[in-house]
């Protein structure tokens, strides 16, 4: 396939790559631009993939839908390491159901889902990412649902996280969000803010009509 072919059908935005897809069954309408894959399916273009039970595409819509032991890896990714610098980090994730629409430029992972960029772990029932029309980089992504972000010194539980690569600003809300350090113990409140450039944690408690707020430096753990 080309990205012309699927009509942007897929995440695989290199226009000077094919795309495959393979799996032990394909079934397509042409008439209706879908096509269906069953039984390991998989596509990908260069290291970029996607694999699943069955992956279905709809021209016509620009969308795909993955369901079944979905497994995708993104290697367009960037993200900011240090003020000024960012750098290609691929992102993995595994989930039972993954959407993608061209339109609205919207990867959508549901059910147990397990996502990873660099050392950044998280886990949520669903993960939403958006990605940038130009480039097809991550712009930022809303995790929902028993959300776990784990870093390294450091894990964060709350309802909701909202991700901004331009940033690399990550807010975990909800009543019982919290985040334990190995070195600065728990910090619980209802909204906090990690700024992973200077290595910062925004706290915002909100009890009654008052609210909290304070800003303190983690320091991170000694790697061997």
């Amino acid at each position: 396939y080309s990205r012309e072919t699927t009509n942007d059908s897929t995440p695989f935005k290199n226009t000077k790559s094919p795309i495959f897809i393979t799996a032990e069954r394909a079934d397509a309408e042409n008439s209706v631009g879908v096509a269906v894959y069953t039984v390991n399916a998989r596509g990908w273009q260069d290291d970029n993939f996607i694999k699943a039970d069955r992956i279905e595409l709809y021209q016509d819509d620009k969308r795909m839908a993955a369901s079944g032991n979905v497994e995708s890896a993104l290697y367009q990714t960037r993200r900011a390491t240090s003020p000024g610098t960012r750098e290609v980090v691929p992102g993995f994730a595994t989930a039972e159901r993954m959407t993608y629409s061209d339109t609205d430029r919207k990867i959508h992972y549901d059910g147990n889902v397990k996502a990873r960029q660099g050392t950044d772990r998280i886990e949520a029932s669903s993960v939403d990412v958006y990605l940038k029309a130009e480039t097809s980089e991550v712009d930022h992504l809303n995790a929902d649902g028993n959300v776990v972000l784990t870093q390294p010194g450091r894990r964060g539980v709350g309802d909701k996280l909202a991700y901004t690569s331009e940033d690399g600003r990550a807010v975990l809300t909800g009543k019982s969000a919290r985040v334990d350090d190995v070195e600065k113990g728990a910090t619980m409140g209802s909204q906090l803010t990690f700024y992973s450039r200077d290595d910062r944690i925004s706290v915002e408690n909100q009890q009654g009509t008052g609210r909290v707020r304070s800003t303190h430096r983690l320091t991170k753990s000694k790697q061997n």
